[in-house]
């Protein structure tokens, strides 16, 4: 929901300040009745408004140097990124005594993690969210009258340029972030001033605006309301407990709008569009207008208005002009946009995340997932194996638990990873031969990182099976990714390994071929999977751990080994130079003329080698000290470049160090001996000499 309405609603709320400095002060403001009470549709249904949201303000970063103010509402910032977070999108959900302790906890902690695993498929953005769930209130504050959920979010501020910029180097993983970023002015359309983007902090790490925080928003379901906590079955005079926290956990995503309240927006106001017949009733693939907002010539404030990614063509329409003026909120879909999740919440039906509410998120900097094979991937068809890129519309594939399809769709994008914001979310994941068993696959195997394999009735994504022997992520400069769609949801064999066809659940339109438009009022979302998936979908738990644990197993069957020994050695001027070890130092003797060597070793990621929520970066040995002809070179020294993890600071019980990535430069500036001392000893996979790929 909304953090602030247009300007003659903000006196419904409760207000609670905090300097900014400089004789500033900031107001955050706990929104009345969004809706008013429940409201009966034409069909007689009861509808009912989700919910406001509550934005706090934890800093000023505009560029005019505007001092950070004390958070209100006591959300915390943390520091700068984290030094490891998840390779994927991981919500972190903490419970206030008003779920640990009610009733129905166990139900509310169950519809919470579905809603959870929803986003966390959904997205493959590396991001770590921590939000706090209530019941009956959302971070201490009451559920306000009317609505059945209620959300708050921390923020930042930010100028329209610093916006731009971000969303400009985010917005690239998808044809719709590329039309998304084409229709934002290179100026400042609203005229500066004292105008602010006010983005939230999930959104604002999206972005790369900001780290990771303690808390970025909260939550609440309302107590007095009934709900269904499933989606399968929703009760006539209940509502949807999934659906509703999935749109509350969008908003502390950045699903919000300000509509240019106060000379405030957000992202999202940016995609407002009205229809180019100035009608409200227009359908998904209109024409449309020009952007809804103050700032333009003509703006109306009673004007229909519309999410569009590329401003030539509407999707759905936010709410009315109407109940916007009682107190809706202007990000939200109106009524008229029926059973979802990002609209009202109605009584009997289950509220999914459809295609558009993912493009939304898309356009706010997410990168949606997407199971893709890479080209020269052999599918097994009636006629033989073929290649991906060579399969054709009515093809007929085999199918691993028999029987054949034909194909329906194939999807096809070529991504250029050399300018990718964030390429370790696509690069493709090489299973090597026999993997999983003989002949599974029967060749090495590229996949995108978020295609899932058929394992013991399961479906995995195979980002969560590295384990850096036998599946293992390789860097790449670009890459060619295929879909396979058939009639149904299946699992085909590609070279011979059980994995699944393609499933639409709302990025169709990343695909070059997708068709923009055609999918844009799809009735399905992720939830889809539940019910058409062919198998169920694991991305935790013991049938996980199980996996895991026999692919280590099977890497130590086909030759694998762990060992200890890193494998150090200095290359340079297309020389290999081995060291003489003496305890814990390795001593390299340095020919004359040497500017800039590369220190050289295996290299791991600890989350591979076993426990999955485990450091994800790619570690090469730990430093604890340097010199060059006994100069002492401090493990911050600019002598040291790219390759080079942070330096951790030591305490009572360790030293200082400072962890290479597997190849690390050292400028030497022709010195004749280099010391490095190693800080500890680590495990690295060491390849069966005999295996190659295939």
């Amino acid at each position: 929901m909304t953090d602030q309405t247009p300007a003659s609603h903000l006196l419904t709320g409760q207000a609670d300040s905090a300097s900014l400095g400089g004789g500033q002060t900031y107001t955050a403001l706990s929104l009345g009745t969004p809706a008013g009470p429940t409201q009966p549709s034409a069909a007689g249904l009861l509808i009912q408004p989700i919910g406001p949201s509550v934005r706090i303000v934890h800093a000023a970063a505009l560029s005019g140097g505007v001092s950070s103010p004390s958070p209100i509402l006591a959300p915390t910032v943390t520091g700068p990124h984290l030094s490891s977070i998840a390779p994927h999108l991981v919500i972190n959900a903490t419970y206030d005594a008003s779920v640990t302790g009610s009733a129905v906890r166990l139900q509310y902690e169950s519809a919470t993690q579905a809603a959870i695993n929803f986003y966390e498929n959904a997205i493959s953005s590396p991001l770590t969210i921590n939000i706090n769930f209530g019941w009956g209130e959302a971070g201490g504050s009451p559920i306000s009258a009317g609505a059945i959920g209620q959300s708050s979010s921390s923020y930042f501020s930010y100028s329209y340029s610093q916006f731009r910029t971000a969303l400009v180097a985010t917005d690239t993983t998808s044809a719709v972030q590329t039309a998304a970023v084409g229709t934002l002015p290179t100026t400042d359309p609203t005229g500066g001033g004292t105008t602010t983007f006010q983005i939230n902090t999930a959104e604002g790490q999206a972005l790369g605006l900001n780290g990771v925080q303690t808390n970025d928003g909260s939550v609440g379901l309302d107590a007095a309301s009934t709900f269904s906590w499933t989606q399968t079955s929703v009760a006539a005079n209940a509502y949807d407990a999934v659906g509703t926290l999935e749109h509350e956990i969008s908003e502390v995503l950045g699903r919000t709008a300000n509509g240019g309240a106060g000379g405030k927006y957000t992202p999202l106001d940016m995609f407002r569009y009205t229809a180019a017949d100035g009608l409200a009733t227009d359908t998904p693939g209109s024409a449309a207008g020009v952007l809804d907002q103050p700032f333009v010539a003509g703006y109306n404030a009673s004007a229909y208005s519309y999410f569009s990614y590329n401003g030539t063509t509407v999707t759905n329409p936010f709410d009315t002009p109407t109940n916007v003026a009682g107190g809706a909120d202007v990000a939200d879909w109106a009524p008229s946009v029926a059973s979802d999740s990002y609209g009202y919440g109605v009584a009997g039906q289950a509220a999914l995340v459809t295609t558009v509410d993912l493009q939304e998120l898309n356009v706010l900097g997410y990168t949606l997932a997407a199971a893709c094979y890479a080209a020269g991937t052999r599918i097994a068809t009636a006629r033989g194996e073929v290649a991906v890129e060579a399969l054709a519309v009515g093809d007929v594939v085999v199918l691993a638990e028999g029987g054949t399809a034909p194909v329906r769709w194939l999807g096809h994008r070529r991504l250029d990873l050399r300018h990718h914001p964030r390429p370790r979310d696509v690069w493709p994941v090489r299973v090597r031969r026999d993997a999983f068993g003989e002949g599974r696959p029967g060749r090495d195997l590229l996949l995108s990182p978020d295609h899932a394999v058929f394992v013991d009735g399961v479906l995995i994504p195979v980002r969560y099976l590295l384990n850096g022997a036998t599946i293992l992520q390789e860097e790449v400069a670009a890459v060619t990714y295929w879909h396979v769609e058939l009639d149904h949801h299946a699992v085909i064999l590609a070279e011979g390994l059980p994995a699944e066809s393609y499933l639409d659940t709302g990025n169709r339109a990343a695909f070059a071929n997708g068709g923009g438009a055609v999918q844009l009022h799809a009735d399905f979302a992720r939830t889809i999977w539940a019910r058409e998936a062919c198998a169920p979908l694991v991305v935790s738990g013991v049938e996980l751990e199980a996996a895991r644990s026999f692919l280590r197993w099977r890497a130590g069957a086909l030759g694998h080994a762990i060992t200890d020994d890193a494998d150090p050695r200095l290359v340079a001027g297309g020389m290999t130079l081995r060291p003489v070890r003496q305890g814990g130092t390795l001593r390299f003797r340095l020919p004359a003329g040497l500017d800039t060597v590369r220190l050289v070793s295996r290299s791991f990621v600890p989350a591979q080698m076993g426990d999955a929520d485990a450091d994800h970066r790619r570690l090469g040995i730990a430093v604890a000290g340097l010199t060059c002809d006994g100069a002492i070179l401090a493990l911050t020294d600019p002598c040291l470049g790219a390759g080079w993890h942070a330096a951790e600071p030591g305490d009572a019980t360790s030293e200082a160090l400072r962890w290479t990535d597997g190849t690390a430069e050292i400028a030497v500036g022709g010195g004749r001996l280099l010391e490095v001392k190693l800080a500890m000893r680590a495990a690295y996979w060491r390849e069966a000499p005999h295996r190659r790929r295939a």
